[in-house]
């Protein structure tokens, strides 16, 4: 079995209503890891979380001015995760950032 190489997941946890240039910023990110050729991408929409403020939101009681939780996965070499992010520093300020060392198996699926 192919064991993969080593990569790093970055995990950007923001808003939905975060702005950047007038667009959602974790849409900026996104296109921007694309535009440099990072291996992945991925925009996870949280129904339910809290951050460092401690304010619970939740889908359960949605207005127009909750602000939910987004989740904006980013996959590659160690190195180009920790380029990229750097180069996009200023946009994600003040945004947590988890680093999680992972194994890249490109193109491989389970045997069943």
């Amino acid at each position: 079995m192919d064991t993969g190489e080593p990569g790093t997941r970055a995990s950007i946890h923001l808003h939905d209503d975060d702005r950047c240039h007038g667009k959602p910023l974790f849409s900026e990110i996104v296109h921007r890891a694309a535009g440099e050729g990072l291996t992945g991408a991925t925009v996870l929409h949280g129904c339910e979380g809290y951050g460092t403020s401690g304010a619970l939101h939740t889908e359960r009681l949605v207005s127009s001015w909750e602000r939910m939780p987004v989740e904006v996965v980013l996959i590659d070499r160690p190195d180009r995760i920790a380029a990229f992010l750097d180069r996009i520093g200023p946009l994600i300020t003040g945004c947590p950032v988890v680093l999680s060392e992972v194994r890249i198996l490109r193109g491989a699926r389970p045997a069943e």
